[in-house]
């Protein structure tokens, strides 16, 4: 007979190698993890295990922790959708203003007209542009801006 496995939530983080205060934070909750010269170890159902560079730790249903594979990881899960946009809005938080311009030029994020300096509107910041990325990064970091100023005054 064959299986499948049904759909459950479960947390995750990835291991850097680096990352020691939020691996700490995520497993708050657990006294079965140590770090030994930047290396992982988790006490498991199975024993101990080391966690590998980039490998995830996984919260598992009944709140126990283990390490997966990057590539077992990518297969089994995905991430949930309002989760990826939250992780999305935090990063571009993080951003400076110049920093999220050169990412909507390098991921062709459609912006039409936000910059207002292009004739008829018809700059999609890097896909399509009538002046040069340089002029069109530094015309969108103004107008994010002055989009933020305008936010603070109102807020």
């Amino acid at each position: 007979m064959k299986y499948q496995t049904n759909p459950c939530e479960i947390e995750a983080i990835q291991w850097s190698g680096n990352n020691v205060p939020e691996i700490c934070n995520f497993m708050r909750d657990s006294k079965n993890y140590k770090f030994n010269n930047n290396e992982l170890y988790i006490e498991t159902l199975e024993g101990i295990m080391k966690a590998n560079r980039y490998d995830y730790i996984i919260r598992g249903l009944r709140g126990e922790y283990y390490p997966c594979k990057p590539d077992v990881f990518h297969r089994k899960y995905k991430i949930k959708e309002e989760e990826q946009a939250k992780t999305n809005f935090d990063k571009i938080k993080e951003m400076s203003a110049e920093e999220f311009a050169k990412l909507v030029v390098e991921e062709d994020i459609n912006m039409l007209g936000a910059c207002n300096s292009c004739p008829n509107n018809k700059c999609l910041i890097g896909v399509i542009t009538t002046c040069s990325e340089e002029e069109c990064i530094k015309n969108f970091t103004n107008w994010l801006e002055e989009k933020a100023t305008e936010d603070n005054e109102a807020g």
